[in-house]
C-alpha cells in the first residue's frame, strides 16, 4: 500500500486507535478484555507491516509471517505485557530485516533506530497505558505515533531509480526533486 511516510502513520495510529474502541466495549464481555487486547494487537500489526510494504508480495509476506510468529509467541508466553513487546519486535524485524533494507542505510545505524523506536513506543505506551478500553485505545494510539516516527529517520529508498553511472551531486539532486514532489 506505501504508507510509509511519517503523516499516514499518524492517520494509521488513529484509526486504529478509534477502531479499538468499539471493539474493545463489544467484544470484552463475551471473549475477555485480555484476548481482545491480543487478537486486535496481533491483527494491527499485520495490518500495520501490510500497510507500508514497498508492494503487495512483500507485504502480504510479512504480514503472514507476522501473525504465525506472533500467535506462536502469544502461545507461548502467555502475560499480559507479552503482546506490546512481541508487537514491536514484529515490526522492527519485519521493517528493518525484511521490507526495507537498503544499501545507505547500513545494518548498524538500521539496528540503532529500530533499537530507539522500540523501547521510545514501549515506553510511551506504557506511561499512557492502564486498564481501560480508552487507556487500551491512548496505548495503541501512542505506540504506533511512535513506530511511526521510524519514517522521519529512516526514510526508505525514493521509488525512482538512480544511475549509477551518475555522480553524487546529481544523485542528491534527484532525491531532493523526488522529495519535493512527494511533498
Amino acid at each position: 500500500m506505501r504508507w510509509n511516510r511519517f503523516f499516514y502513520g499518524v492517520l494509521f495510529a488513529a484509526f486504529i486507535a478509534l477502531a479499538y474502541l468499539p471493539l474493545g466495549v463489544l467484544l470484552a464481555p463475551w471473549l475477555g478484555r485480555s484476548l481482545v487486547w491480543e487478537a486486535y494487537g496481533l491483527g494491527t500489526v499485520a495490518f500495520y507491516l501490510f500497510a507500508i510494504a514497498p508492494s503487495l508480495r512483500s507485504g502480504v509476506a510479512s504480514a503472514i509471517a507476522a501473525l504465525v510468529a506472533g500467535g506462536l509467541i502469544g502461545i507461548l508466553v502467555p502475560f499480559s505485557g507479552a503482546s506490546l513487546v512481541t508487537s514491536a519486535w514484529l515490526i522492527g524485524l519485519c521493517r528493518s530485516g525484511f521490507l526495507y533494507r537498503s544499501p545507505s542505510m547500513d545494518w548498524g545505524r538500521s539496528l540503532f533506530l529500530e533499537v530507539i523506536v522500540f523501547f521510545g513506543s514501549l515506553a510511551l505506551a506504557s506511561v499512557l497505558g492502564g486498564s481501560g478500553i480508552f487507556s487500551g485505545s491512548l496505548m495503541l494510539w501512542s505506540f504506533y505515533l511512535v513506530q511511526s516516527s521510524f519514517f522521519l529517520v529512516g526514510r526508505p529508498e525514493s521509488p525512482l531509480r538512480i544511475e549509477k553511472n551518475i555522480d553524487a551531486f546529481e544523485k542528491a539532486r534527484v532525491r531532493l526533486e523526488a522529495l519535493l514532489d512527494e511533498a
